[in-house]
């Protein structure tokens, strides 16, 4: 029995060519590719005028067509519609991301916001949408400080969350008024403020953002002022750059001035009189010394001390060793109330 399987080419067989018969002679020749194939089977082949058609079943029938075709909707995590059943604004991000909001709650913020928002109505392919060119993430940054969502509900990165700030007056949003001391998104830039002082000193600076710049300048005690690029120094602007420049200075000024004053004499007795409590003076003049190497707008309470204690060792006398530790202990609880943010 015949049971040579076919292959099959984009649906359709594909069938060996039958090469034509030669009376002269009396035996065919092996079909190319075949090596199966004994006489009778070819003869066989030979008596097949046209092979049959297989037929291939169609995948899109008339059936498929009239079926209803199902759209899939990314919506946010948080601004959805049974979070917010009220609902009369649906925003759409740049990657397709629904934020359904009212907007009375925006108004609340700012009057000019949902005018600004609707001025993109109609640009996207459902008119009862209002597609916003911005990110998601950017965007629920925005409507998070609008809404005071609770911090605790997503973890934006610190460039996402300067990038939302700037964008907020290009939706009639002004971040000085936004974030204000109640608001989770002024928290969240804190938090970042001690990995990105500059970044974060710079936004607040733009934006005239006062509760943001004074607790962020703190941060840049440590940060060498000649490092501020222009470009940086132009988006911190005039008042805010000027105000951490004297921040810097007056630190340094004040801590000089401390340490100027010397450490006052003890009664003089037989061992030690005011000749030789004159080492006591050289002593103190030693250590500003060697700190003021050293001296910046971050110098810590630590560093003073690792300066001056050890001297302390190389006063022979008792009187002379008790007067320069209270001297060092007065320095240091002044430095420590100095003002350290702008």
């Amino acid at each position: 029995m015949y049971n040579h399987q076919w292959p099959f080419e984009q649906g359709q067989l594909s069938w060996p060519s039958v090469p034509q018969q030669d009376p002269d002679q009396t035996l065919y020749d092996t079909p190319p590719g075949s090596s199966a194939f004994d006489y009778a089977t070819y003869s066989a082949l030979q008596g097949l005028a046209r092979p049959p058609t297989p037929t291939v079943p169609n995948s899109s029938t008339e059936q498929d067509k009239d079926a209803p075709q199902h759209r899939v909707v990314t919506v946010s995590t948080y601004f959805h519609p049974s979070r917010f059943p009220q609902s009369d604004l649906i925003l759409l991000s740049s990657d397709g991301i629904r934020f359904y909001v009212q907007k009375s709650d925006i108004d609340a913020a700012s009057t000019a916001t949902v005018p600004a928002f609707l001025f993109f109505a109609g640009h996207g392919a459902d008119d009862d949408v209002v597609q916003l060119p911005v990110g998601g993430q950017i965007l629920t940054i925005i409507l998070s400080a609008i809404y005071r969502v609770p911090r605790q509900l997503h973890s934006p990165t610190c460039d996402e969350l300067i990038e939302a700030v700037d964008k907020m007056p290009e939706y009639a949003l002004v971040p000085k008024e936004l974030i204000a001391a109640d608001n989770p998104l002024l928290h969240l830039l804190l938090a970042h403020a001690p990995l990105r002082p500059l970044d974060i000193y710079a936004l607040a600076g733009h934006h005239g953002i006062e509760q943001l710049a004074k607790p962020t300048s703190s941060h840049l005690l440590s940060v060498s002022l000649h490092h501020i690029t222009d470009a940086l120094a132009a988006r911190i602007g005039t008042t805010y750059l000027r105000r951490l420049f004297l921040l810097h200075k007056t630190r340094v000024d004040t801590l000089k001035q401390i340490l100027s004053q010397t450490p006052r004499f003890h009664p003089q007795t037989k061992l030690c009189d005011f000749e030789a409590q004159k080492k006591l003076t050289r002593t103190w003049a030693l250590g500003t010394t060697r700190l003021a190497w050293k001296l910046r707008a971050d110098t810590s309470t630590q560093d003073i001390k690792d300066v001056f204690e050890p001297l302390i060792t190389n006063l022979g006398c008792g009187d002379c060793m008790e007067k320069l530790k209270e001297q060092l202990q007065d320095v240091l609880e002044t430095w420590a109330i100095v003002n350290c943010t702008i």
